[in-house]
């Protein structure tokens, strides 16, 4: 590297640009297990800073935790968050299925830590918040969902189901709205270039953090109209008029997503019809082999090392293939030849 030039503007000083470049492919979550612990739910230990997994292979940084302040989805680049730069958005409420973790970082942690606690000599359970209570079924029992759970100990305060959901709505509004120009210019890219997955192009145009983060809100929304038996003919009306053009010649409704929310697709190479949930029964067999391949990819990458949240992770894949399966298996013969 000693013979690369220098210059005063980094984009041109080729020696920084090798520097950037090894550091970027040496960059990434697969140390995350062995850098992290879990802690308590409560509002003293989850606090902006804090990192939570998204997916088994993408994580995502806390930026505040009140859950009636929220102004968007959350995603906040990590140190291999799932967001691409069009996708980042402030983040206003955690949601992690897979938990919530502190990293072994200084500054990621608000108690002051002696230099054998940086260097992670003391037993783990000697950190600062450290419980497990988040990985057992106890931890939700009484809310109706994961998310519930971490909102309500994080920020107790009884809201409004109107508000909730009308709060969401709004959201989501935001956030899919922006997926419209994402879709369109994948599509446009990758339908001529090809854009395989684990390419650059795929990495700038897919989008599977942003869609797992709409997967989520979809589920708590479902939840909090059917358990608060909301009208439905009112919420299904209230639904249709927020419109989104997906082509010039295209419009779907919230609606639509709301109904059909698990079948939208992340790959780029794929159709705008079927980015936006309107290829069913292809999208079910295509997340099922996902499924599939994500409970190998936790068994070789987090089996040995933290098998306890290989299980938990594994037990979440496991759920999403019995809806799968069971979605599949309510359609007809004719749906499945489409």
């Amino acid at each position: 590297m000693g013979g690369l030039s220098t210059h005063s503007e980094w984009h041109e000083d080729h020696r920084f640009r090798q520097a950037l470049l090894h550091m970027l492919a040496e960059t990434t979550t697969r140390t995350l297990p062995s850098d992290t612990y879990p802690i308590r739910i409560v509002p003293d230990a989850v606090i902006p800073g804090t990192p939570f997994f998204v997916t088994e292979s993408h994580s995502g940084v806390l930026a505040a935790s009140s859950w009636m302040v929220a102004t968007s989805i959350p995603c906040r680049p990590g140190s291999h968050c799932s967001c691409k730069s069009a996708e980042v958005e402030p983040t206003k409420f955690l949601y992690s299925k897979t938990g919530v973790h502190h990293l072994f970082r200084f500054g990621q942690i608000p108690l002051a830590r002696t230099p054998e606690r940086a260097l992670g000599v003391l037993p783990i359970e000697e950190y600062p918040f450290y419980s497990e209570e988040q990985y057992t079924s106890a931890f939700y029992e009484g809310y109706a969902d994961y998310v519930e759970a971490v909102a309500r100990r994080i920020d107790p305060t009884d809201y409004d189901p109107s508000e909730k959901v009308d709060k969401i709505i709004g959201t989501m509004t935001h956030y899919l709205q922006d997926r419209v120009p994402i879709v369109s210019e994948g599509f446009s890219q990758c339908r001529n270039e090809g854009c395989p997955e684990g390419s650059p192009l795929w990495e700038i145009h897919s989008t599977p953090g942003r869609d797992g983060m709409i997967i989520l809100w979809m589920d708590h929304l479902h939840q909090i109209i059917d358990s608060n038996h909301f009208d439905q003919r009112v919420m299904k009306e209230k639904m249709e008029a927020i419109p989104f053009n997906i082509t010039a010649e295209h419009v779907i409704s919230f609606y639509h997503l709301y109904k059909n929310y698990l079948w939208l697709s992340h790959h780029p190479e794929d159709s705008i019809e079927a980015r936006w949930g309107l290829r069913k029964c292809e999208m079910i067999l295509s997340q099922i082999q996902s499924a599939k391949n994500s409970i190998g990819f936790i068994e070789r990458n987090y089996r040995k090392r933290d098998p306890r949240y290989a299980d938990f992770a594994i037990q979440q894949q496991q759920e999403v293939l019995r809806r799968l399966h069971e979605e599949w298996n309510g359609l007809n013969v004719k749906d499945r030849k489409r």
